[in-house]
């Protein structure tokens, strides 16, 4: 239902309604500020639009967020650590080195003070001794440390039992409070309950000491009694008879009563059933009717899906046959495209002045021209194009002395061309000029105007007709591949070959696109391993060492373990000589008790002990080697374990990333496809009229297809009979219509594709800019897809209709709604009122 209203103070009650974006709802409000704002968006804020629609805007966070998180810096940080925790590792291994040095200066420091080493053994002996003590006192402090942790355990149970006993306790309390409270109402119920019946009492003894009778009147009372019951007593018989027969006149009157009823409810049972058998022959009669014209229906639904079934099954052979036949001749003409393209390469090769196919060297601007284009070039299709003439001959001696299939060569410097008529691009609608709809590189300018000269393209076959029979000489062809000759000759219909050939440029533009993203995804890689792989290749080369030098300690460790073993045997046996020697000496004193042989005895025997004591020195240090091995062994599980969970984190936000980014472009490729493919429609009927029965056209074009929501979108509008020109530049009126139509498709994804019912639409003055032909036109159109004609005209883009309110000063607007709303202010009530008028009954002027 269409309704306009018309007062200028409904319009702020209107603006409440209106959106700030227009994401699904029920209701959906627009103003001539927005309306203008739509058609002024710049590419980004049409993206952001589309965001919102599509709700692909629902991902933006989460796709800006893993991007972030998958960029350089993130991951050498990482690695930036590891190398910081590997270079830790390298300056504590330099500080084991350095103190393995010190020690062994300090063992030869050690082996100037032979002559203190005997006092320094008892000392080192009581140390010992002290530090075995301490590693017992530690073990009992150890011991009663865990007896105490059982204790701190079994104090914690008891504690926790204990406030749980004690919330237990409180919960107790709080019942026998309630419980006492309960016993003292009941107990003071009891009490006042008591006390009434005291009082109930008190005050029944007293009336009763009021009826008590002397004996005189006791006397009295009996006579009269005794008088009254004599006199009475034959009227009590004659009572008793007469009640005793009413009584069984009564009990007779009920029972006839019952019989009655009994028979009257019977008579009403006999007649309702009746009426049920009645109804029950009347429904049967009817359904053996029924069922009759159903079996004659159903036998010839029968017949006819037979009948149907054939035919589609006709159809679908006639449609194999005629996919056979395209295959065909598909496979027919890529293996003929393929024997070009190899010639042509080989062509290239050879000769520097060949630029290529002409098939290869353009493409059309948009999809929906390529068949034309393709009719439009005609031969010249597979046509190379070459720099000279020279050129040219020499690339046809090649091919006659390959004998390969012959080509049509364009030499670029000396072919003529007829310069483009520019009226051709005046005449409106949707004619334009093949060569305006292809793109190519401006060197190629001669070859491409040669090729298709000034012919023309139409959206359909009766503008294609005008222009032939308008009186020119033109050549025309429709998007359909309609071809109308300058003599006036029309050619309809296309080969497989021809179709095939159609769309090649849509099948390049896949593979180029194709290869593009795979560039982009060989070049995101070789970066990843680039970035990765070196930390990888230094962390590796760094691990590598680290378990040289391990191998080199082990190696030494060993070595010193040996000679270990060997100074043990060493010095027991130099100690059983140092015995023998000393026994020797001792018996030599007492042969010989000259002082100066005794000083030599002692410095020999000191020397020997001296000696003794720096190979003992020397095999100290390996005694530290195994927990050198050991430490720097976890130091490199450390780091390898970092590097595997960098790396698993890398992987996990590398899918995570690719499934947001496949989500958000999926949504807003969807939305957009349904919005770009119903804007033209939309957009035709808006601007077709009486004088231009073909209307205008707009399209919306992505800067970037991967990734178009990081992009904008171009949206372009040419109105009938008017060059192509940027939105900014079209008047006011113009990017009115262009918006509406933008408007009115977001309205079609939000009822279709989103399947929100958008019940009804407010339009506040979004006819301000429109002149009476255009403010005509936008009201045809809403009336046409309101809710009842949209249903009655079979609508099938607005099937479900919807309901529009309007506000509108120009009576040539609202003189098509179906009912009038005014708004005026009641000055007694001291409110605002409204008044309508219901225009359904008045006939059209």
């Amino acid at each position: 239902m269409l309704v306009v209203q018309v007062m200028e103070t409904l319009m702020v009650m209107v603006l409440l309604y209106v959106l700030a974006a227009f994401t699904s709802a029920l209701y959906s409000a627009f103003s001539s500020g927005d309306v203008e704002s739509i058609a002024s968006k710049n590419p980004k804020e049409l993206t952001a639009l589309f965001e919102q629609i599509s709700g692909s805007e629902e991902y933006k966070r989460q796709y800006e967020e893993l991007e972030k998180s998958l960029k350089r810096d993130h991951f050498l940080w990482q690695l930036l650590n590891i190398q910081k925790d590997i270079d830790k590792a390298n300056e504590d291994l330099d500080v084991e080195k350095n103190n393995h040095n010190e020690i062994v200066h300090e063992l030869d420091s050690y082996e100037a003070e032979v002559s203190k080493k005997n006092k320094e053994k008892a000392g080192y002996l009581k140390e010992i001794a002290q530090c075995q003590k301490r590693i017992m006192e530690k073990q009992n402090r150890f011991d009663n440390e865990s007896e105490l942790v059982k204790l701190k355990e079994e104090i914690t149970s008891i504690t926790s039992n204990i406030k749980s006993m004690n919330k237990e306790l409180s919960m107790k309390k709080e019942e026998k409070r309630i419980h006492t409270d309960e016993v003292e109402k009941l107990e003071n119920d009891l009490k006042d309950v008591t006390e009434k019946l005291d009082d109930l009492h008190g005050k029944s003894l007293d009336a009763g000491g009021k009826l008590r009778l002397v004996d005189s009147e006791l006397e009295t009372y009996y006579q009269i009694k005794e008088k009254a019951g004599m006199e009475t007593a034959k009227l009590k018989d004659e009572k008793e008879v007469l009640d005793r027969q009413q009584y069984s006149h009564t009990e007779a009157q009920k029972n006839l009563e019952e019989n009655v009823d009994l028979l009257e409810n019977w008579k009403q049972e006999l007649e309702s059933q009746e009426k049920q058998m009645q109804t029950r022959l009347k429904k049967t009669l009817d359904a053996v009717e029924k069922h009759k014209e159903d079996l004659i229906r159903l036998e010839q639904e029968q017949v006819d899906m037979k009948d149907e079934r054939f035919r589609l099954l006709l159809a679908k052979i006639s449609d194999l046959d005629n996919q056979l036949r395209e295959l065909k001749a598909n496979r027919h003409e890529n293996e003929r495209d393929a024997r070009l393209s190899l010639a042509v390469e080989t062509l290239k090769r050879l000769f520097p002045g060949v630029h290529g196919r002409m098939t290869i060297l353009y493409r059309p601007t948009q999809k929906k021209y390529n068949l034309a284009v393709t009719v439009a070039m005609g031969r010249f299709m597979d046509a190379v194009v070459v720099e000279d003439e020279h050129t040219g001959k020499e690339c046809i001696k090649y091919l006659k002395e390959q004998r390969l299939p012959p080509q049509t060569f364009i030499p670029l410097l000396s072919v003529r061309v007829k310069p483009v008529i520019e009226k051709l691009r005046t005449l409106g609608g949707s004619a334009k000029l093949i060569y305006d709809v292809i793109q190519f590189d401006p060197v190629l300018e001669k070859a491409i105007l040669f090729a298709v000269g000034n012919a023309l393209v139409c959206d359909d076959l009766s503008e294609a007709k005008h222009l032939i029979w308008s009186g020119q000489r033109l050549r025309v062809m429709t998007i359909d591949g309609t071809l109308f000759s300058k003599s006036g000759t029309m050619t309809g219909g296309t080969s497989g070959g021809m179709e095939a050939r159609s769309h090649k440029w849509g099948v390049k533009k896949i593979e180029d696109s194709l290869i593009l993203h795979s560039f982009h995804v060989v070049k995101l890689e070789y970066e990843k391993k680039w970035d990765v792989g070196s930390s990888i290749n230094k962390l590796e080369l760094t691990i590598a060492t680290l378990r040289n030098a391990l191998k080199e300690v082990e190696r030494r460790q060993n070595e010193m373990q040996s000679a270990m073993e060997i100074a043990n045997t060493d010095i027991e046996d130099l100690n059983e000589e140092v015995q023998g020697t000393l026994r020797t000496l001792s018996r030599s004193l007492q042969q010989k008790s000259k002082s100066s042989e005794r000083e030599q005895i002692e410095a020999i025997f000191t020397q020997k002990i001296a000696a003794l004591i720096s190979e003992i020195g020397k095999t100290t240090p390996s005694l530290k080697a195994l927990d050198q091995y050991e430490a720097v062994l976890e130091k490199e599980r450390a780091a390898s374990r970092k590097w595997e969970a960098a790396r698993d984190e890398q992987n996990k936000i590398t899918d995570e990333y690719n499934s947001v980014k496949q989500m958000r472009h999926h949504l807003f490729m969807e939305a957009f496809n349904h919005i770009s493919g119903n804007i033209e429609k939309i957009y035709n009927e808006l601007t077709k009229s009486n004088t231009h029965s073909v209307g205008g056209t707009a399209y919306l074009n992505l800067e970037n297809p991967d990734e178009p929501y990081l992009y904008g979108i171009k949206y372009s509008a040419t109105p009938p009979t008017k060059q192509y020109r940027d939105m900014s530049q079209l008047s006011g009126g113009e990017k009115t219509v262009a918006a509406l139509a933008l408007l009115f498709s977001i309205h079609r994804v939000l009822v279709n594709f989103k399947e929100t019912a958008v019940l009804e639409d407010r339009f506040e003055v979004v006819d301000a800019a429109l002149d009476n032909l255009n403010v005509a036109k936008v009201a045809s159109f809403i009336r046409s897809k309101s809710c009842g004609a949209a249903t009655s005209n079979l609508d099938v883009e607005f099937v479900s209709g919807f309901q529009s309110i309007v506000i509108s000063l120009k009576d040539s607007f609202y003189d098509k709604d179906e009912a009038l709303v005014g708004v005026f202010r009641d000055s007694d009530r001291g409110c605002s009122r409204t008044l309508t008028f219901d225009l359904t009954n008045c006939p059209e002027s």
